[in-house]
């Protein structure tokens, strides 16, 4: 069976409906391969050009990505903020699919560049014979937890508790709460972050309107899916974590707590105490996003989803010299990557052997 690429610049409704009969059945499906992303996502350059990409065989869609083309670069849509690919992709595809597929682009574009790739694709891309030079390296990990069975020890679990307890007693009433995101409760948000160590650590989100603006339109686009967990002191908003409810999965979004607060490990306290919350609304699963930390493994242990970027380079000038620069960058990221990393397991015993808070 011949696969069918088509290419199309906006998403009419009958394109929705064959995109939403696709997610609404597949394992894989989330807000970012859902077609709101199309509206929702900031595009990286100004000029960029959004683009979707169709793939077909015997008339049933089998693929939808979302990508932005800048002059001979093809990307998919919505980098840096991305959190999990924009591709939905069915089962169906096959590794001969995938290199139509491909080549099929290459013939527009000297570099086509898919981030976030879960591992179930990333197989499939590895092992096809597309005709192109092709890069591929981990872009991230994100760390879960059943949320029935966070991988919290017991050690922890009453440290936890008894942070609560010392909120309470020093600055309460403390009020743990779990509500629909609003643009007044999105600034509430901007407010805690700008009380946070983020700013002094150049890591402020909300300083950059453009991230406000992706909140903001995701609230709109995908109704009902965004929420955040509040922790209040004296009905002061003190710590938050917002994330987006799907198939009965919370994915992270936002978090940020004043660093007052610090000594009390206030965002454990909070992810804690939003467990039985969570548990009543039915959620099963608890995705903190992309990238690791010592306050993540205290929930997920080792559990984590790896995600790939794959490159794929025509092979003319302009996708050779693409290709070089590259690789030149990776390599930097990952002198980067081996100055700074320790295991995560290591680091949280050398903070409990000394007593460290976080």
């Amino acid at each position: 069976m011949d696969m069918k690429v088509e290419i199309y610049t906006e998403i009419s409704s009958d394109l929705r409906d064959r995109w939403l009969e696709l997610w609404h059945t597949n394992g894989h499906s989330h807000p970012f391969n859902h077609p709101a992303w199309f509206e929702v996502a900031p595009a990286k350059t100004q000029d960029a050009d959004r683009i979707v990409i169709v793939g077909s065989k015997t008339g049933q869609a089998c693929l939808f990505m979302m990508t932005e083309s800048d002059g001979k670069d093809l990307r998919l849509l919505g980098s840096p903020y991305m959190e999990k690919s924009a591709i939905l992709v069915d089962t169906v595809m096959s590794e001969n699919d995938w290199k139509v597929v491909i080549e099929t682009l290459l013939a527009d574009y000297d570099r086509i560049t898919f981030q976030e790739v879960p591992q179930d694709v990333a197989e499939v891309l590895k092992t096809g014979t597309v005709k192109a030079w092709q890069i591929v390296r981990m872009s991230s990990l994100s760390p879960f937890f059943n949320v029935d069975n966070p991988l919290i020890s017991s050690k922890r679990r009453h440290e936890l508790r008894r942070y609560t307890r010392k909120l309470e007693k020093e600055h309460g009433p403390l009020a743990i709460e779990f509500l629909p995101l609003t643009v007044e409760r999105l600034e509430t948000m901007a407010d805690i972050e700008k009380r946070s160590t983020k700013p002094e650590k150049a890591r402020a989100e909300f300083e950059n309107r453009t991230y406000f603006n992706f909140i903001r339109n995701a609230i709109s686009a995908y109704e009902g899916a965004c929420w955040i967990g509040l922790l209040s002191l004296a009905g002061i908003p003190m710590a938050h974590y917002a994330g987006m409810i799907y198939h009965r999965h919370l994915l992270g979004l936002h978090m940020a707590f004043d660093k007052s607060l610090n000594r009390y490990s206030p965002g454990g306290v909070l992810i804690f105490n939003l467990l039985p919350i969570l548990k009543e609304k039915n959620i099963e699963l608890f995705d903190f996003g992309r990238g690791e930390s010592v306050a993540k493994t205290r929930f997920s242990g080792d559990q984590n989803a790896r995600q790939d970027t794959f490159y794929f380079f025509r092979k003319n000038l302009r996708g050779t010299s693409s290709l070089l620069k590259t690789l030149l960058i990776w390599e930097g990221i990952s002198q980067g990557r081996r100055l700074r990393r320790l295991d995560s397991r290591t680091i949280n015993k050398i903070l409990d052997r000394f007593k460290i808070k976080r």
